[in-house]
């Protein structure tokens, strides 16, 4: 499989992931603000088969995801410097439900995920603050995310962001430190260092989930980990 992550990501990390996936380390220059401007999450969203991806993405990762075989739709918006420009793409898709803010939502990705249940929320930087376990189980480093996923009946556990490491931010979002693949979390760091490591190991493990933490450190926002597993997507590209 392959894994686009965060070209600043720790050595160590990066190191660890190594073993489990063919990595892509992604940066961008000037196209948004630095402390985000490497994270996978702005510029790509995962929906089903599909790679829903920023028309001003740099084009050697499109082309490096299309040799690879990857179903890419390229949508409509480009990202931008600031926000609400940085988090067009910033959705959570499971199989039933898409989560962000409906009124920044890149149309094509929006039209990509019409079938799903949409649950709007407050924080443009969805993906950032939610690790999605099932359709209707989720984790949250943010308390509003939180309230309206309880609201829409979903199983939400708030988590603490205030330990969590964005460098150039006072802190980042629980979401932005793991990837999902199959039935593991990958951790960017260790939950034996985060202050609800326990909480969200026991949460998991409840859900049938088993954590494979990628270094022995606090936990590190880069912008998700995007795990594509291509030997089961066919090559289209849109």
């Amino acid at each position: 499989m392959l894994c686009i992550v965060n070209a600043a990501a720790p050595s160590a990390v990066l190191g660890a992931l190594g073993m489990y996936a063919d990595i892509i380390p992604f940066e961008t220059n000037g196209i948004t603000y630095p402390e985000i401007s490497n994270h996978p999450d702005v510029f790509f969203c995962k929906v089903d088969n599909y790679l829903v991806y920023a028309p001003n993405t740099p084009e050697k990762y499109i082309q490096r995801l299309r040799k690879s075989g990857i179903q890419l739709i390229k949508g409509e918006k480009p990202v931008g410097n600031l926000y609400p420009a940085s988090a067009y793409y910033n959705g959570v898709a499971t199989g039933a439900v898409f989560i962000h803010h409906r009124e920044i939502t890149d149309t094509v990705l929006a039209k990509t995920c019409h079938e799903k249940e949409f649950i709007h929320v407050n924080q443009g930087y969805t993906r950032c603050s939610v690790l999605p376990i099932t359709d209707n189980a989720f984790i949250t480093s943010d308390e509003g995310i939180h309230k309206q996923l309880e609201a829409a009946g979903k199983e939400s556990l708030l988590v603490n962001s205030s330990d969590i490491e964005l460098p150039g931010m006072k802190s980042g979002f629980f979401g932005g430190c793991t990837g999902i693949f199959d039935n593991a979390i990958y951790i960017m760091g260790s939950l034996s260092q985060y202050s609800c490591g326990e909480t969200v190991r026991q949460f998991l493990a409840g859900k049938g989930r088993h954590v494979i933490n990628l270094a022995n450190s606090p936990l590190f926002d880069g912008g998700s980990l995007l795990f594509l597993p291509t030997k089961l997507w066919k090559k289209m590209c849109m």
